[in-house]
């Protein structure tokens, strides 16, 4: 990705790096450009009745199942 040579010209350029660099630099852009304008986090898909009354578990600790 970095060039194979130290005295650089045109032709011993390899380019790689400089497409990767751009693309990471326009996703960081667009990223915290929009985030906020498009993002507005995880929905709950919970009501407040099925949240308010306690829930009951059962506790097993070291039972073997034979």
């Amino acid at each position: 990705m970095f060039p194979s040579v130290k005295a650089v010209e045109k032709d011993t350029m390899n380019y790689a790096v400089v497409i990767a660099s751009g693309v990471w630099i326009l996703s960081i852009v667009y990223f915290y450009t929009y985030k906020y304008k498009y993002f507005h986090g995880p929905k709950s898909n919970l009501n407040d009745d099925d949240t308010t009354e306690p829930v009951s578990v059962d506790l097993v600790l070291d039972e073997k199942m034979a």
